[in-house]
């Protein structure tokens, strides 16, 4: 389990460019949780599903993907 906080440094680390973000205080609602850390567990259970591909390489993966659209 990461934060999304936490997947995007990953996403951050594997740029090749620099990236900056920041959080707009305008564009947050009362309502907005700000902490989220996705939980698969309750979907394990339920389905006996298990991860093969680490986060870390999906995340890559994911990067990728989009550069190459982006050629």
């Amino acid at each position: 389990t990461m934060t999304v906080g936490e997947m995007l440094e990953i996403l951050k680390s594997l740029a090749r460019c620099e990236v900056r973000h920041e959080i707009s205080d305008a564009l947050l609602r009362p309502s907005d949780v700000t902490l989220q850390i996705p939980d698969t567990s309750k979907f394990r259970q339920a389905t006996d599903w298990q991860s093969e591909v680490p986060l870390e390489q999906t995340l890559e993966d994911l990067l990728n993907y989009h550069r190459a659209r982006l050629v």
